[in-house]
């Protein structure tokens, strides 16, 4: 009986093991977000991931950025102004080829693309010899561009977000970041935009 009594005792052990591997697995599957997803989160999650998005597991704090304007339709802030929606936070330079391929894309989504409670946040990260805040300016009046962008003066952004790509777009939400991709990608696909819609919701 003692045997028996033994047994069962480890069952309800293993079982319990069991549990609470299935529920920090669950939570992993969350890719960061607050909660467990609906099915329809989770669909925006994955397309999200086939653009090329990588999620990322952080509690890592949000570190803050002085954002200098370079737009006349923006004036300065701090990338912490923006965290109570979702932010788009594209790192872009005036020099690389990819980005001048991607802008005309970005600007499409710009203009055409609407949802209080997201915020595409353009910055420029100045380099010796290869960028400054007046070759970022000079850049974004020629294309015409009339919606927000700025530089990073700091140099926050090379040093915390490790940019080393450029085009570079991050998903930041709730002051943290969600998710990356390191190259360009098509901004205007109906489905990165029912995607961002959703994930906004979270």
């Amino acid at each position: 009986m003692k045997k028996n009594y033994d047994l069962s005792k480890r069952g309800v052990i293993v079982l319990l093991a069991i549990l609470i591997f299935a529920s920090i697995i669950a939570c992993h599957s969350t890719e960061g977000l607050d909660r467990h997803l609906t099915p329809e989160e989770e669909q925006a999650v994955s397309v999200l991931k086939t653009i090329g998005f990588e999620f990322v597991n952080s509690d890592a704090a949000l570190v803050d950025v002085p954002l200098t304007s370079v737009s006349k339709y923006s004036e300065d802030h701090n990338l912490s102004d923006f965290t109570d929606k979702l932010v788009l936070f594209r790192v872009w330079a005036s020099w690389c080829s990819d980005c001048q391929r991607e802008m005309p894309a970005v600007r499409d989504f710009a203009n055409s693309y609407s949802n209080e409670k997201v915020a595409l946040v353009p910055v420029a990260m100045p380099i010796p010899g290869k960028e400054t805040q007046e070759t970022a300016q000079k850049y974004w009046e020629k294309e015409g561009n009339t919606f927000p962008a700025y530089v990073d003066n700091s140099g926050l952004v090379m040093k915390h977000y490790r940019t080393g790509n450029v085009p570079s777009t991050y998903i930041i939400k709730n002051a943290k970041v969600l998710a990356v991709i390191k190259y360009g990608f098509d901004w205007n696909a109906p489905e990165f935009k029912q995607a961002i819609d959703v994930v906004a919701d979270i």
